[in-house]
Order: C-alpha cells, then sequence, then structure tokens
C-alpha cells in the first residue's frame, strides 16, 4: 500500500505537470538536450572543417551510388556511362582551352642578329635561346655581372618562389635542393647558366643603354655607354629583346608636408640591412613581398616597429606549408588550378572560414585570415604576398599594422584614421613602377607604338611590331614564378624570329589583347598589376604557340607521368617533355623526382570539385561558373 501510494502520489503531481523521471524532470530534459548539445558541438567543433572537406569528397560518390540504388540496374548503368561521356566531352574541350592555330614553317629556318638588353634572368634565357636557335645575338648589360635585380638586394633577401620552380627547364638545381634560395645563391644558379650554355662571350658589360632608334630600312641600333663614360654604338639589328624589367625606377610616393621631415625616407632599393635601425622608431610603407621581409627584419631589429598599408588586407602565403613541411608552391598544380576561379576561391573562404569560426587556426594562421578578410577581396583574385615573415611580429606585439599615411610633420606621422606615431625612418617597400615612356626613355621619341604594356600580346609583344620587338620578364604571375615565364616567352621569341613559327595576324592579336583585358578585369578586378596573369593558364597559352605544352596521349602512353604532370609541382620541366628542344629524360626524372605537395585529402577534394563542376556545367550551368582556367590536363 506505501509503494502504491507512492505510485498515486506520483501520478497527482504528474497532473499538475511535475512528473518526474527518475531524478529529472520533463523541464530539466527540455534544458539538458541543448545543453549537451552545445556542450557536444564545442567539443567536436574542431572536426567540421574536416566533415564538410569529406562531405565534398565522397558527394559524387553518394550520388552514383543514389543513381544505382534507386534506379534499374540497366537504366543505371546507362545514366552513369552517359555522365561519364559528358565529362569526357568536358575534358576534351578543356583539352582546347587557350589553344589557337599555330602555323609551322618546317625547312624556312633563317638566321637573324639580335639585341638584348639586360642580362637579368629574362635577358640571359633570352639570350640562350636565340643562340640555341641559329642567330646571331648581343646582349648589353649596364653592370659588370650578370644577375639583374638579384645581384644588388638587400643582404637578407630570399626569392619568394623554390628553386625548381624558379630553375630553367634545361638547367635544374642539384635534386635534393627545394627549400628557397638566397638572392646570392640564386645568381650562383645564374652565373652557373652562363658558364654551362657559354653565353659570357656574347655579353657586354659595364654598357648602360642611352639611345635606341629604328632606322627606315627596318633595323635597329643601340647606343651605350660605357664604365669610362664612352660612348659606342652598335648597328644592324633586325630584332630587340628588351629584359630591363620593371625594376629599374623605384615608386616613391610623396607625403603631404614631407618636406618638413627631418627624420630619414629611404626606399628599398637602398636597403641593405637592419643594422642602422636598432633603437629608431621605424616606419614601413607597402605590403608586398619585400615589405613584408623587410617588416619582419625591422621588428626584430626595432620592436615598436609600424607597418603602413594603404589598402588594408592582403593574401599572405607563408614560403613554407606547415601542414606539409615543404615549399608551399610545390602544392600549386594543374588539378588545383583548373578549378574555375568563383570555385577556387569559393573554397578557400570555406576551408579558411570554418577554420577560423571553429577556433582551429594557429595564431600565425588565425592573422593571415584576418588580413585576407580585410582585403575585402577573393584569395585567388588578388596578389599573393608570397612571405608570412613578419606575421609573427604582428602576433607577438613588436610589428604594428597602421593603416595609410596622410601626412608628415617634423617627426610625427599622421595615418588616414587619425591616429599619430612619432617616426624617426620610413622605409619605403612600395615597389617599382613609372610610364612606359620613362621606363623604357632610351627608346626614340615615336619608336614604340604603345603606351601600357597590357596592350602587348601574350604581355610580350607589340602587336604594331610583329617579331622584330618583344619585352621579356613584365608579366607577373598573381602565384608563380616569373623566370618561369620569362623563358617561356624567349622560347616563344627565338623560334618567331627564325620563322620555325609564327605570331597570329595583327587583327587576332589584337582581339586576344582585347579579351585578355576582359579576362583581367574579371579576374583581378581593382589591381594596379596590369601586367598580372594566372600563371599555368599564362604558361600554357604561349606553349601552345610552339607546340611544346606536354601532350595529353601521355594518358595512354605513360600514365604515372601523366599524374605527376597533373597532380604534381607544376614547373618549366613540363615543357620540355615534348615539342622543340624537347629532353623527354631529363625532364621525366625531373618531374618525377620533385615531392608531391599536395596531400592526399586535398586531392580528393579537387578531383570531387572537379566531378561536381563538370556536372553542373554540362547540366546548364556553364555560364554561372564558367571560368578562364586552365585545362586540368
Amino acid at each position: 500500500m506505501k509503494g502504491l501510494s507512492m505510485n498515486m502520489s506520483s501520478m497527482t503531481m504528474a497532473d499538475k505537470g511535475n512528473t518526474h523521471i527518475g531524478r529529472f524532470s520533463v523541464a530539466s530534459l527540455v534544458h539538458f538536450i541543448p545543453i549537451s548539445g552545445i556542450f557536444l558541438a564545442s567539443r567536436f567543433v574542431h572536426l567540421l572543417p574536416a566533415m564538410v572537406h569529406w562531405a565534398v569528397v565522397f558527394a559524387p560518390i553518394v550520388v552514383f551510388a543514389l543513381i544505382f540504388a534507386l534506379l534499374h540496374p540497366v537504366l543505371a548503368w546507362a545514366v552513369a556511362g552517359a555522365v561519364l561521356a559528358l565529362l569526357v566531352c568536358y575534358g576534351v574541350q578543356q583539352l582546347r582551352v587557350g589553344t589557337v592555330p599555330r602555323e609551322v614553317r618546317a625547312g624556312q629556318r633563317r638566321k637573324r642578329k639580335v639585341a638584348v638588353l639586360g642580362a637579368g634572368p629574362a635577358g640571359l634565357v633570352a639570350l640562350k635561346e636565340l643562340l640555341a636557335e641559329g642567330h646571331d645575338a648581343e646582349c648589353f648589360e649596364a653592370a659588370e655581372d650578370v644577375g639583374g635585380v638579384y645581384a644588388k638586394c638587400y643582404d637578407s633577401a630570399r626569392l619568394t618562389s623554390s628553386p625548381f620552380v624558379t630553375a630553367f627547364s634545361d638547367f635544374a638545381p642539384p635534386m635534393d635542393r627545394h627549400f628557397h634560395w638566397k638572392a646570392t645563391e640564386y645568381v650562383d644558379y645564374l652565373r652557373a647558366y652562363v658558364a654551362n650554355f657559354d653565353l659570357r662571350q656574347h655579353i657586354k658589360f659595364n654598357s648602360w643603354i642611352v639611345k635606341v632608334w629604328k632606322h627606315e630600312q627596318g633595323t635597329w641600333s643601340v647606343r651605350v655607354r660605357n664604365a669610362d663614360g664612352r660612348e659606342s654604338e652598335h648597328h644592324g639589328f633586325q630584332h630587340l629583346a628588351v629584359c630591363t624589367g620593371p625594376n629599374g625606377h623605384p615608386n616613391r610616393p610623396q607625403f603631404e608636408g614631407q618636406e618638413t621631415f627631418n627624420g630619414d625616407i629611404i626606399h628599398s632599393s637602398e636597403y641593405k640591412n637592419a643594422k642602422g635601425l636598432a633603437g629608431k622608431r621605424v616606419l614601413v610603407v607597402g605590403l608586398g613581398e619585400t615589405a613584408a621581409d623587410l617588416a619582419a627584419e625591422v621588428a626584430a631589429a626595432s620592436p615598436g616597429a609600424l607597418l603602413s598599408v594603404r589598402q588594408q588586407g592582403a593574401f599572405v602565403i607563408p614560403r613554407i606549408n606547415s601542414l606539409t613541411g615543404m615549399n608551399n608552391d610545390y602544392d600549386s598544380n594543374r588539378l588545383r588550378y583548373s578549378t574555375p576561379k568563383a570555385l577556387h576561391n569559393l573554397t578557400a573562404w570555406l576551408c579558411a572560414g570554418l577554420s577560423h569560426l571553429c577556433g582551429v587556426l594557429s595564431p600565425g594562421s588565425a592573422m593571415r585570415f584576418r588580413l585576407l578578410a580585410e582585403s575585402g577581396k577573393p584569395a585567388f583574385s588578388q596578389f599573393a604576398t608570397k612571405s608570412d615573415e613578419f606575421v609573427p611580429a604582428l602576433v607577438n606585439g613588436s610589428l604594428t599594422m597602421k593603416p595609410g599615411v596622410k601626412r608628415l610633420d617634423e617627426s610625427t606621422v599622421t595615418f588616414t584614421d587619425g591616429s599619430t606615431a612619432e617616426v624617426d625612418t620610413i622605409l619605403l617597400a612600395t615597389g617599382f613602377g613609372v610610364p612606359v615612356t620613362k621606363m623604357f626613355g632610351y627608346f626614340e621619341p615615336g619608336s614604340l607604338k604603345f603606351s601600357c604594356l597590357s596592350a602587348l600580346y601574350k604581355y610580350a609583344f607589340p602587336t604594331q611590331h610583329g617579331d622584330e620587338l618583344a619585352f621579356f620578364g613584365f608579366a607577373r604571375p598573381h602565384i608563380g614564378s616569373i623566370p618561369m615565364m620569362a623563358e617561356l616567352q624567349a622560347r616563344v621569341f627565338a623560334r618567331m624570329v627564325s620563322g620555325a613559327d609564327v605570331l597570329p595576324p595583327k587583327d587576332d592579336m589584337e582581339r586576344e589583347v582585347a579579351e585578355a583585358k576582359a579576362r583581367w578585369a574579371a579576374d583581378f578586378g581593382e589591381s594596379r598589376l596590369r601586367t598580372m596573369v594566372n600563371w599555368i593558364q599564362y604558361c600554357d597559352s604561349l606553349a601552345n604557340l610552339i607546340g611544346c605544352r606536354p601532350a595529353p596521349e601521355l594518358l595512354l602512353s605513360d600514365p604515372a607521368l601523366a599524374v605527376k604532370l597533373v597532380a604534381g609541382p607544376f614547373t618549366s620541366f613540363h615543357y620540355r617533355i615534348s615539342g622543340p628542344g624537347a629532353q623527354p629524360e631529363v625532364s621525366r626524372k625531373t618531374v618525377m623526382g620533385l615531392p608531391d605537395g599536395m596531400r592526399s585529402k586535398d586531392k580528393a577534394w579537387f578531383l570531387a570539385v572537379h566531378l561536381i563542376s563538370s556536372v553542373l556545367r554540362l547540366g546548364g550551368l556553364r555560364g554561372h561558373i564558367s571560368d578562364h582556367s586552365c585545362s586540368l590536363y
């Protein structure tokens, strides 16, 4: 009776809405469930990015599994076959991206006299390729040795592209050398390149270019000033390769009140090291790759340094990938960069954003995500600062970011947000750049028939000059290597000069220039770098002109190499596998010997993204996600 009484008592209490289950009431459960959910979410939230990653990876597999589970087997196989056929068609279409009709003139080789202006990386490879084609080439260099800008930069300078990504395709570095060269080491590589191909005898050093002009009969003349001040003229050049680079004219912004500033203002081109800055109040202006390196060096010597950035934020990439321990540019490949840019940007935001939201980013990675968010631009639609040396200084407080400079007073800098700081030294890491008329001021007025480098076909060939004039090393990859692009430009030029290949007709080149400008506007929008290009796509487009792009037939004849070309590091050695100047055995050994910089899980991700985007494109959404991407192969 006592127990029954207790049960009845409980029922009575239940009628009043206070039913108990063990020690918990229903009301308690209502509160417990969301609290426990939050607790579990907090314990497993760090897994969310990985869950999203694998959801995308397995999405195509799940779709095909559902097809087979829900449809009659015969119909299911028919659907699968149709989708496979569509993907094959899409792959074929992708293989044709950027191709142009190529006219080859076998047996009509000609030997020409060519002047090469400058003996930096672009000038040296231009000289080498011209000599390899049998031309009479002569190079003029203002300095006393090779190396160009790399021979005169600051003491601690390191390249932002690794050796195999920077190297020329027929002169590989040692296979055990993967991490970034110091500038002095790269100059040593260039000297070895000169010695290997016996180029020094064709270079006139201490020859400052004074004037270049064209004669009525169509030949070019070059006047140079020697080290002792004497001038000499060289005549009869039928073609001209301009390789003086954009770094000869420092960009020095003028600030309001600058004449009253009693501190030092120096440009990065004049900077050597931070020894004289210890204990000084230093402001670094800019956020390019040089600025990133110098800001870190200055902050170490003078804690409390400031970094002024006119346009807040940037896409910052470390030289070394902390996830793989390898140089980051080994993660740049056709698999990744054949993804439509819109999807590539979306995946970058998704991965980084989820990781940031879930709190799984390291302090340095969190700072880089903040900089990307502040830039207000998608990651792959802006120039990438391929150095994060300054990020630890931002994290530990030895370096502080400030907005643009508004004005200068005697020792005070006023920034655009109204804040002020006392400064002793301003270091301008503001790059280089002047109008074409000043950059190439040695050309006789009227000799050049263009006003900006973006008006050049492939950012190298003036459409009005045909193959008689070319500019190498001025195209700038948002991610990638300038010397690699300059080599392909030089290979194209050398074959055009010899008549082995020909440039497209003038109208076709001008039409492509217009298309390139529209593509640039869509890809990079507000960037001031008018010659910025998508690295792999640009290289492929040059390779198409002379037929040295890797052949799709490798998928059947050498599938291991084909996979490496698609998912392995993108290097110049891809363009020596086949075509003119091919070195298939050496190039294959180099390509296959490089380590993979992309994790297997990331390969699976991008393969899934390709499958999904392929179906979407072929399903009628092509106009929404189409892009000027490179082909998957």
